[in-house]
């Protein structure tokens, strides 16, 4: 879902993608196997895979570092020869939040509540299940 999403700002609307892999699932190839599937032209293709930016985060630190920094003027800089960035998307959130909930470790319920009000576009966030997109 999430790689699809990506695929489709990149390509259809030519716009630019922040994607955000804290399962490091997202791999390049795929990514291109899925464009292949939109259009058989390669030069559409690389246009589009220069677009989705990608950023690879393990923790939640990096995460709300990492979001902190595209709210503060990060999103100017990742549109650079890519259209304006339409998504930030991030694939699981749930990986970087579940090692921190239960047991003794009182820090993940706070850190979870504080990555929710991290967003870097307010206006509409959508939630399913593991996948976050945030859109402007």
């Amino acid at each position: 879902v999430c790689f699809g999403f990506a695929v489709h700002i990149a390509h259809h609307l030519k716009q630019s993608v922040i994607y955000i892999d804290t399962t490091g699932g997202l791999t390049a190839s795929r990514l291109l196997q899925m464009l292949q599937t939109e259009t058989n032209n390669t030069d559409e293709q690389m246009e589009a895979l220069q677009r989705i930016h990608t950023f690879r985060l393990f923790d939640v630190c990096a995460l709300l570092d990492c979001l902190y920094g595209l709210c503060s003027g990060g999103l100017q800089k990742a549109c650079v020869g890519g259209g304006s960035v339409k998504a930030v998307i991030v694939d699981s959130v749930s990986a970087v939040i579940a090692p921190l909930l239960g047991g003794k470790q009182n820090e993940g319920e706070c850190l979870f509540l504080l990555l929710c009000h991290t967003q870097p576009y307010p206006r509409l966030c959508l939630h399913l299940h593991t996948f976050h997109l945030w859109i402007e």
